[in-house]
């Protein structure tokens, strides 16, 4: 990490540059796979959704589905009614508020996730390369101990 752009010390240490780094990553992760799915005529608007809907289960709200995806729900309501127009996803009363709406898959948007889960494990497998499974899994173990921390600060802050 030593360079002549940046004072040796506190940004030598891992967790000094971690966010950074995870942010930047991050990044470039979304460019690369929205990239590769643009390849195959898919727009983040549109595998988005029905990738959050999907890994979420059927029958989730709007609101709840927008803040799985990391929309507004404005932005959402204007996907969905794409998607229900191309017969994607299809909106249901709540059986327990009729004001309100759940969204589901049909079975042409199930057929869609399964092309979108095909095109994101190669891609994957592409960004990854040769990490070895046991890597990736504790890889994953720590995003989740971070998740897991960052959400209880936030419902702590936010209440």
């Amino acid at each position: 990490m030593n360079d002549d752009n940046h004072a040796s010390g506190a940004l030598d240490e891992p967790a000094a540059v971690f966010g950074y780094r995870l942010v930047s990553l991050a990044r470039h992760w979304r460019r690369f796979v929205d990239l590769r799915l643009a390849e195959a005529g898919l727009s983040d608007a549109t595998w988005i959704p029905l990738m959050h809907l999907y890994r979420s289960g059927d029958g989730i709200s709007q609101k709840e589905l927008a803040s799985r995806a990391g929309l507004d729900k404005s932005t959402l309501v204007r996907l969905i009614d794409l998607l229900v127009e191309k017969s994607l996803l299809e909106r249901r009363v709540d059986a327990e508020d009729r004001r309100a709406r759940r969204i589901y898959l049909t079975a042409l948007g199930r057929a869609q996730v399964e092309t979108i889960n095909a095109l994101l494990q190669r891609t994957e497998n592409e960004a990854l390369g040769n990490l070895d499974r046991e890597a990736l899994v504790q890889m994953l173990n720590y995003f989740e101990t971070i998740e897991t921390r960052l959400n209880q600060a936030l419902e702590t802050t936010t209440r």
